[in-house]
């Protein structure tokens, strides 16, 4: 789950723009997971499961990227042409889906 990232932890990246790539980062700050959406109401969220979103920044090369509302909740997420993972076995078996 990406909510459990800690800084130093490997993220995976894959980036399927011109010519896909799989590059690595590693975790530099987690924020703590927030509600995904601003409404609150209280009376509402009583015994629901609310979605909450974090945004991770990660040093990928020589440079610091950062992904703003990754479902806290999952290992991998496709954002555009960018899908993130925690785990390498989640990216491997995304890239097997493209082939």
């Amino acid at each position: 789950m990406f909510s459990a990232l800690r800084p130093g932890v490997t993220l995976y990246i894959l980036d399927k723009t011109r010519e896909p790539q799989i590059k690595t980062g590693f975790v530099d700050n987690v924020t703590i997971p927030r509600p995904m959406y601003k409404t609150f109401n209280p009376a509402a969220s009583f015994g629901t499961n609310m979605q909450t979103v974090v945004d991770i920044t990660a040093k990928v090369g020589d440079e610091k990227v950062t992904y703003e509302g990754v479902p806290s909740a999952l290992s991998i997420h496709s954002n555009g042409d960018v899908v993130i993972s925690e785990s390498r076995e989640a990216m491997i078996s995304e890239v097997d889906a493209m082939l």
